[in-house]
């Protein structure tokens, strides 16, 4: 049993670091991105480890509260074409994230 934790928690460890990692390169190319483009980077990247978009969303509530801090501060946007009023948004800040690759 005891192994079988070690295991578990490594699992985790791991994904908390890939989505960190992901979220860093981001903020560093001045970039932002949607939850859904952040789970499908990366599915594409660990497939075996992001098996739906809730465990991401539910990793990025986790380190948002771990670190206290806004998704946004992490370059996470709630959507890439409108902002909160219904308008489409023409910001830098709103640029998608299509070249940024996992190390």
């Amino acid at each position: 049993m005891d192994g079988y934790l070690r295991s578990v928690h490594s699992v985790y460890i791991n994904i908390y670091k890939m989505v960190m990692e992901l979220c860093l390169q981001t903020l560093v190319q001045g970039k932002r991105v949607t939850q859904r483009e952040l789970f499908y980077k990366l599915l594409c990247a660990s497939s075996e480890y992001f098996t739906s978009r809730l465990l991401v969303n539910q990793t990025i509530q986790d380190i948002v509260a771990l670190l206290k801090c806004s998704r946004f501060s992490l370059g996470i946007m709630a959507s890439g074409l409108l902002d909160g009023f219904g308008c489409r948004s023409n910001e830098p800040a709103f640029q998608t994230m299509d070249d940024i690759k996992l190390a």
